[in-house]
Order: structure tokens, then sequence, then C-alpha cells
């Protein structure tokens, strides 16, 4: 889905707006609007009939109105530069992060109105010759009309995610397709005052608010003093090159010949090589390509007027929180490749296990399918021919039988008289396994012979006689076959 980005141009007499549409690649310009303060009574909107309600805000209601597109993905205001203090402080190290925690503090005593709330912002200029720590461009805006501008904005459902300045934004736009020397200067001319910026290898390094309506005369004597004042203020000897005029208004052309006869080198009006381009205003329009690009500009959107985007706000922590899920996802396939892996790996060996013992158990079995089934159907077939029933015994009534003539036939054969305890008695199908202790090993050789004796057993073997721990008695086994 395409993004529409609404940048707008917040004059003292009129109001610009430009809308960009940005497509997955390049961008392009779908509509640009301009409402004049003045012309505001014949949109139905004047002064005695809303008396509570300010020309900016009537102004931007019928901007809206105007427009084809009611919603944006985000909104870009260029702001005066009237109502901007621009400052070059120089601080002992280069972190954003550090240099806004002290910013504040350290632009306190430059400001022209110390007992008012600040909102400020700062570029960080590649100059040459100024040692590790060049200096920074801040610029300052009194934060209560920053929030009257942004609260109107709000109103209207227009909520800024960039804040920037007039003049200086159309410059820096301008410069990321000037290929020219390395020290120019820039000039944008405003309905109510002119912002000149000094610009050194593309990067501007200095911006001046001066009054409105200058001749070139007083124009050229402002130049000089700020470009004077840069070179007792810097080491970079700055020497202007040429001149750029940004406004394409009709008196920018008939500015440029005196102007540059009063300052000694070459003065043209800026050109974009795009006449399209070129049609709208160039401040609106440079403030929403500057959203588009996301290009390192002064933006007021700070503190209570930062965009509230929670993708913006927290995209570190979003993509902390990626790369963890992502490693424990990773972690958690390769677990269960391991996984997948070892219990193949013990499924084969338990089949090549059951395939020995099936061999080694039936030898005369050929062919082998299923090891398991096979040896369940040739222990049944040993079974039934055995005489076995299935659960590997003799009829219930048989085995009943011959317990208790066992038992009878035992009693019978180990006289009374004989110190014999039987701790265990198993009978299985065609032996016996009697277990007990007796007072010496004379007395297990006359059990087994009296056993021997008898016509039920026809064999009486002596498994193991050993003394116990205490050494008092004798603990025997036997084995006796049916």
């Amino acid at each position: 889905m395409n993004r529409m980005i609404l940048g707008l141009d917040l004059g003292t007499r009129s109001l610009s707006a430009v809308v960009v549409e940005k497509p997955f690649k390049g961008f392009s310009i779908r509509q640009s609007v301009t409402v004049s303060f003045d012309d505001l009574e014949h949109h139905g909107s004047s002064d005695a009939e809303q008396p509570n309600v300010s020309r900016f805000e009537r102004a931007v209601s019928v901007l809206l109105d105007e427009l084809d597109c009611k919603e944006f993905s985000s909104v870009a205001v260029a702001i005066p530069s009237s109502s901007v203090s621009f400052r070059n402080i120089t601080l002992p190290f280069r972190s954003p992060k550090k240099i806004r925690q002290v910013l504040g503090f350290e632009l306190a005593s430059h400001l022209p109105l110390a007992d008012k709330a600040y909102v400020s912002d700062f570029t960080l200029p590649k100059r040459t010759g100024a040692g590790d720590f060049p200096p920074l461009l801040t610029a300052s805006v009194p934060d209560e009309s920053l929030g009257a501008c942004f609260m109107t904005l709000a109103t209207a459902g227009l909520k800024p995610s960039l804040i920037t300045v007039q003049g200086y934004i159309a410059v820096d736009h301008l410069l990321g397709s000037d290929n020219g020397e390395d020290h120019t200067l820039w000039i944008d001319r405003a309905e109510d005052h002119t912002t000149l910026c000094l610009v050194i290898k593309g990067t501007i390094v200095q911006v001046r608010s001066l009054g409105a309506n200058l001749s070139a005369t007083a124009l050229a004597r402002a130049i000089h003093q700020t470009v004077q004042g840069e070179n007792q203020r810097s080491q970079d000897g700055f020497l202007p090159q040429r001149c750029t005029i940004t406004s394409r208004e009709a008196d920018a052309e008939a500015l440029c010949h005196p102007l540059e006869a009063a300052l000694g080198y070459p003065v043209r009006c800026a050109e974009t090589g795009d006449p399209d381009m070129d049609a709208h205003p160039i401040n609106a329009m440079s403030a929403a390509l500057a959203e588009v690009t996301s290009r390192p500009v002064f933006n007021f959107c700070q503190g209570d007027y930062s965009e509230d985007s929670i993708l913006k706000r927290y995209t570190a922590n979003i993509v902390v929180l990626l790369i963890f899920v992502v490693m424990a996802f990773s972690a958690f396939l390769f677990k269960l490749h391991a996984d997948i892996s070892y219990m193949e790996n013990n499924a084969s060996a338990l089949e090549q296990a059951s395939i020995a013992v099936f061999k080694k158990s039936f030898p005369n079995v050929k062919r082998i399918v299923d090891p398991l089934m096979q040896m369940q159907i040739e222990l049944k077939q040993l079974k039934e021919t055995s005489g076995l029933s299935a659960e590997g015994s003799t009829p219930q009534g048989e085995l009943r039988h011959g317990c208790v003539d066992i038992l009878a036939e035992l009693s019978k054969k180990i006289p009374a008289s004989m110190d014999v305890e039987t701790t265990r008695f198993i009978l299985n199908p065609g032996r016996i396994l009697l277990s007990g202790s007796t007072a010496n090993f004379n007395d297990v050789d006359r059990i087994k012979g009296l056993l021997e004796g008898s016509d039920l057993f026809k064999q009486v073997e002596i498994q193991s006689a050993a003394a116990d721990k205490t050494g008092k008695r004798v603990r025997f086994k036997f084995v006796i076959t049916l």
C-alpha cells in the first residue's frame, strides 16, 4: 500500500500544502494547494463569523476541504525561520545521545528569552580544520508557539512526525542534487522574512533569519556580516563562490542581477530540473520529501510533540525482540532435529538388535520382515507344540492339582524334626525352584537324599549352598526336575 505524506508550509499570510505519494520505489506529487489568509472570507470563513477561531485554524480547515486525500500516513511541517533561534556551540563529544542530554543546559544562556521554555534540535556539520569537535548547528523554537501550532494541527486530525524550518529545509532538499562549489550561499525569501544558509561541501553550517522585503543592498550587507561572523567564529575561511535563491516568486528573478553586482559573485535562482516539481511550493514539498527520504534534518517533534507511533518509538526494542525470537526458534528447530535424529538412530539400533536376537533364536527362518511380530508368532507356535497354553503355563486345573501333590510330597519327605525353613517355592512347568535355610551343610545333603527318594521327582540338584551373614545358618537352593 502506498504511503501518503502531507507537507505543510506555515506562512504568516498563507498556508501551503503538498501531498506526496510514496510507492515501494520513488515518489510522485499528487496535489498542491495554497490557502491565503486574506481570501478566507471567499471560502465562507471570516473573522466575524468565527471570532474565537484563529486565521490559521480556519486556513487548516479550508485546506483539508480542498485536498483530495483525507488520510495521511505522516505529516511534515515547515515553520517560519523568524520564530527559530540558530546558534553554533561546541561540545567535547560527538555522541548524539550525550548531546541531547546537555543541549538544553548549554543553550540556556544563548537564547533570547531566558524565562521561556524552548524545544531544540541540532545537526553535526562536517567541517575541516575544526579539530575533533567541530561546532554544532542548533535550532531552538519557543515551546509556547510550537505547542500552539501542534495543537491546532492535532485538533484537525493532523499529528506531525516532522516539524522543521522554512528555508533551511528547502536548501537541504536542493543540496541533494547540487554538485557546485565548496562554499556557497543560499537564500530563501518568504512573506515576512528571509532565510540565509551558509553551505560548505554540501552541508549547511550556518543559518540566519533576516528581515522581510530587504533590498539588494541591504541583503548584501547582511550577507557580508554573516560571512564575516562565520569566519571569525570558525577556521574554515568561508569564501562564497556563488549564491542561489530558492524562492520561486516573480521578484526573485529581479533580485538576482542587483544582488550579484553587490556581492561580486554569481547569483541565480534554484532549479530542480523537473518543471513539475518547480510548480509546487518548495518548502512544503521539501518537508514532505524529507519525511520520505528520512534525511537527518532539524526536527522539533520531541518530548510532548514526538510521534506516538509504537513502531517508530520502539523500533530498537522490536528489533532486539525479533532477534531473540529468531534465535529461540532456531534453537528449537535445532533441538527438534537433534531429537528426531536421536530417536531415528535408536529405532534403527533396536531394529538391528531385534533382528540379531531373532536370527540367533530362530536360525531356520531365512526371510525376516517384521522381527517382533515374527518372533511372537514363532513363540506361540512353540507353546502350542509343547502343550502349553497361550500364557505359557499348563491349564489352571492341572496346575493347581500338581501344586498340592508336590507340596504334600515335600512335607512327607522332609521330617518335622529337621530344622528346615523354606523361604521360596516356585513351580514352573517341568521343574521346581526351592529355597530356604537349615542348621548345617549335612542337613542340606540329607534333604537332597530324601527328595531323590521320591517317585514324583526325577532329579534333585543343589544349585547353591552357603552360610548366611551370621554364620549360624546355611542357605540352600534346590532345582527339582519333575
